[in-house]
């Protein structure tokens, strides 16, 4: 199956572009300083795959006439953007967990015993750099003793949307398991991770409307053969820790709040805050890959915010709903 790259082009003049038809140059070193207004509307991170690209380019042309024969030089720039700022702060519900409960019951079903495993993530907005621990529970009432083993995959999922239909491809960005043995009539608490979110562009991939990209963690439970999908937001602005002397009410009164899509509640952040150290990271360099695909000559890798997050793990005896 032959799939074919998604491409448009857009071109933006620059100030220094000009077309002189009679301009000597005495032998030497000459500049030609120019400028590029870029346009007002959110325009989209650098973005490299074999199906889809956004890439930015800068063109040169030097025309030389001369009597014996004109010379045509064409040098070419690829440089990188920044993209839209995706501050998580601002979207709401992201800073709140989210869980899911399934039921297992042993011997095809029959018995009465069962066991109740329930999945989640302590929050749902990420930035690259940080790690993302899954939270679970498990109650065995089966009556028998049992050892689960739990797979958490991080997955982005991109779609590329062209004129004659859509095209999806799969990453898989990190993998952790986890093994839970459990007697008979035991409830125990458990985590799976650290999956750690190397540098990746946002989430919807702002400002371009022929890729896509959705990120989720998806989390399988061996002995069951049941999987459960949690969808993350990655933003290039990580969420701020809530603070309680900050002045104002407290940010919570302590009670659980389920996810429900409804406007997050409000919350208190310290007005001194440190921010979070961040640098700019290719995607390869992150998962540990080497460039070996330069389609365009002199093409530097994509480069996104990559930040120096702590690594804490969850408290697995209380998730944040």
């Amino acid at each position: 199956m032959t799939v074919e790259s998604v491409e448009a082009i857009d071109n933006v003049k620059g100030k220094g572009e000009r077309d002189v038809t009679d301009l000597t140059l005495l032998p030497g070193s000459h500049s030609f300083p120019f400028a590029f207004q870029l346009p007002q509307q959110p325009i989209p991170s650098p973005f490299e795959t074999r199906f889809g690209h956004v890439r930015y380019t800068a063109t040169a042309t030097v025309s030389l006439r001369r009597s014996l024969g004109n010379k045509v030089y064409n040098t070419v720039v690829v440089f990188n953007m920044a993209g839209p700022t995706v501050d998580l702060n601002q979207m709401a519900g992201v800073e709140l967990g989210v869980q899911r409960t399934f039921e297992h019951r042993d011997f095809l079903g029959l018995t009465g015993r069962q066991t109740e495993v329930t999945i989640g993530l302590p929050k749902q907005g990420y930035v690259p750099g940080e790690r993302i621990y899954v939270t679970g529970h498990v109650d065995n009432s089966s009556g028998q003793k049992q050892t689960r083993t739990f797979e958490a995959r991080l997955v982005e999922r991109i779609t590329y949307i062209r004129s004659y239909g859509t095209y999806f491809q799969k990453a898989n960005l990190a993998i952790a398991s986890s093994r839970v043995k459990l007697r008979k009539g035991e409830k125990t608490d458990f985590s799976i991770g650290p999956l750690l979110i190397p540098p990746v562009p946002s989430t919807g991939l702002p400002g371009c409307n022929l890729i896509d990209i959705e990120y989720y963690v998806k989390v399988r439970d061996c002995k069951a053969s049941h999987t459960v999908k949690h969808p993350v937001t990655v933003g290039t602005v990580p969420l701020r820790e809530p603070s309680l002397h900050s002045g104002g009410e407290p940010p919570h009164d302590g009670q659980t709040k389920q996810a429900t899509g409804q406007a997050s509640p409000s919350r208190h952040f310290a007005a001194t805050a440190a921010p979070v150290q961040d640098y700019m990271m290719t995607f390869e360099e992150g998962m540990k890959f080497e460039v070996v695909d330069d389609i365009v000559q002199g093409r530097s890798a994509p480069l996104y915010n990559y930040f120096h997050m702590p690594d804490k793990p969850p408290d697995t005896s209380a998730v944040k709903v």
